[in-house]
């Protein structure tokens, strides 16, 4: 989650001017301000700070070496990621592996994997059957 001190629209002044009350919390809370907009969603009537979930971000290597560690760390604050959470991956022969994450956290999931064999790997993470990220990386 990323956090700020939010500002409600009708508080702005000219559109860049913001209360010093809102300076003042952003500078003791050590937070960046963000000021609204009409029909943002976010129902303040007051400078407040605010917590806003990050959608998928997701880190992997491209290129590993064979026999090496291939890394794989996904973010998403809309997913509570659970038991049923994994890994599949095609080889470039063709075979399909299921694996399991190393790390396992509510909206965080971390894979550790080695691969021996040279060439183009697909892979998708599921959770529950679904799947939410599909991508490659290369085994050298």
């Amino acid at each position: 989650m990323k956090r700020f001190v939010y500002v409600p629209h009708f508080l702005v002044e000219n559109d860049l001017v913001v209360p010093k009350e809102a300076e003042k919390l952003a500078k003791d809370a050590q937070l960046s301000i963000r000021t609204g907009s009409i029909g943002d969603g976010i129902n303040k009537e007051s400078i407040s700070i605010i917590s806003v979930p990050e959608f998928c971000a997701a880190n992997h290597d491209e290129t590993v070496k064979s026999g090496r560690i291939f890394s794989v760390d996904v973010t998403n604050e809309f997913l509570n990621m659970g038991r049923e959470t994994r890994m599949e991956t095609v080889s470039p022969a063709g075979v399909k592996t299921s694996h399991k994450p190393t790390v396992l956290e509510r909206h965080v999931v971390k894979f550790r994997t080695r691969f021996h064999e040279a060439g183009t790997y697909e892979f998708a993470i599921f959770d529950n059957d679904e799947k939410f990220l599909v991508s490659s990386f290369e085994v050298v």
